[in-house]
């Protein structure tokens, strides 16, 4: 018998058996969440994320972040945690960093790296759109909490109905400002990494409020 035919006859007999299995591995694209330095700087601390997925050194080897608001601000060179740099815009202050970044870091560490490209939305992805960035190795950087707060989607897996689950790093520090932590609130619950939850993607949407997506991101 044809192998190729073989191996289509074993994939129908699984699924017949058990037609989630296929589907259960999780995607996972394992960038360590990092916790935010200060109040104001979530989207600092996902800037953090991202680069260091992407392998971009830092101005300060001691302090990633601090490396950042200095690029951000010259008057945070002195002391970066008296210098909380907010931002209304957190969508393209993120865009702005991923960008520009990379090459303000050549003269401190002499490693040359691309600009790193992206797209900004003001919503949400599809379920289908997760998955399709998840796949390629790229990581999708989202606001919640009516644009509050920036997190990042680090990967997916799927759940018995076959929707989607979310893995999301967010670096505001809950259980230190002693607050109610949504994911749980909303049916999610932690990982084994501080600062990292697995939740529905429905809840995850509706619950976080999710609106504002930076993707693409390569």
């Amino acid at each position: 018998m044809n192998r190729n035919i073989i191996k289509w006859v074993i994939f129908f007999i699984v699924t017949l058996i058990n037609p989630y299995k296929i589907i259960a591995q999780e995607k996972n694209l394992n960038i360590m969440p990092i916790a935010q330095k200060t109040t104001e700087w979530c989207w600092v601390s996902v800037c953090e994320m991202a680069l260091k997925y992407y392998n971009v050194c830092t101005v300060d080897p001691i302090d990633y972040q601090c490396g950042l608001t200095k690029f951000l601000s010259p008057i945070c060179s002195t002391d970066c945690h008296q210098c909380n740099v907010p931002t209304l815009e957190k969508l393209k202050q993120i865009q702005d960093v991923l960008k520009n970044y990379p090459s303000f870091v050549y003269d401190y560490c002499k490693k040359n790296h691309a600009p790193i490209k992206s797209l900004a939305l003001d919503r949400n992805l599809s379920s289908t759109k997760i998955t399709y960035e998840i796949d390629n190795g790229r990581p999708i950087i989202v606001t919640v909490k009516n644009g509050t707060q920036a997190v990042l989607i680090n990967g997916y897996g799927f759940n018995p109905n076959r929707s989607i689950y979310l893995i999301v790093n967010d670096p505001w520090p809950y259980d230190q400002m002693k607050q109610t932590i949504p994911y749980l609130a909303n049916g999610g619950s932690k990982t084994s990494l501080n600062s990292q939850y697995k939740i529905d993607y429905t809840s995850f949407v509706n619950g976080l409020q999710w609106t504002g997506t930076i993707y693409n991101i390569y």
